[in-house]
């Protein structure tokens, strides 16, 4: 039984992670950048989270699975809509996050952007090659009430 429910909530999770990567590739086509990040964030700054052991759990189960998700779409979910959906999902945990925008070149010279997303020292989204990539800019959300 404890096996059943552990397969139902992945499921419910790569269901949701699906959709809000959905939604995510979505606004990103149809609202203006400035305005989209002036929705996601709150303050300028970076900002520490308060979130709780429960959601901390969350935090990293969340991490491991939205790369799995993102391969089986069947539209764009890289590393933009990524963020934007942990974004989402660190929003409904009420937890204080940073979406960071960088960029680098490839061995060509040709100019490269990236995006990633971190929660206090967990990085959720973007962690395979942010090092690669100078951050330029940087939208947080802050939330002074964690869930418990």
């Amino acid at each position: 039984m404890k096996k059943l429910l552990y397969h139902f909530k992945k499921i419910i999770l790569w269901i949701g992670l699906f959709v809000i990567l959905g939604i995510s590739f979505l606004l990103i086509k149809l609202v203006k950048f400035k305005k989209l990040m002036n929705f996601v964030s709150n303050v300028k700054e970076d900002v520490s989270p308060i979130f709780s052991e429960k959601s901390l759990n969350y935090i990293l189960q969340f991490r491991s699975e939205i790369e799995k998700v993102s391969k089986y779409t069947p539209f764009r979910s890289k590393c933009f809509e990524q963020a934007l959906t942990a974004h989402f999902f660190l929003r409904l945990l009420s937890t204080s996050h940073t979406i960071y925008f960088g960029v680098g070149k490839n061995e060509k010279g040709e100019l490269l952007a990236h995006a990633w997303c971190k929660t206090g020292d967990i990085i959720l989204t973007g962690y395979r090659t942010m090092n690669s990539f100078t951050a330029v800019n940087q939208f947080s959300y802050t939330s002074s009430t964690p869930r418990p």
